[in-house]
């Protein structure tokens, strides 16, 4: 599936304005933690990320940025809370 041509500055609405900076914003935030300590980061490594700025950001955003899948993002996340010790 083809994404659709982006719009100039001046062709898009207030909103869509809004919704490319916090995606942007997002995107930053995202590569800014996954280039920190070494390139390559593993699905587990990047839910991590997520689950962290998911606080500030939308979780669609995260996602999208880390380009790691929804299923892949609980996924990780459920195997995260099988592992944890029971007291």
């Amino acid at each position: 599936m083809k994404k659709p041509a982006p719009k100039s500055a001046d062709d898009m609405t207030l909103e869509e304005l809004k919704r490319e900076l916090a995606y942007l914003r997002a995107e930053n935030d995202v590569l800014k933690k996954v280039s920190g300590a070494g390139a390559a980061k593993t699905r587990k490594e990047k839910a991590l990320i997520v689950s962290v700025l998911k606080r500030k950001h939308a979780l669609n955003d995260l996602l999208q940025a880390a380009q790691l899948a929804r299923s892949v993002y609980y996924y990780q996340l459920q195997a995260k809370i099988s592992f944890l010790p029971m007291y």
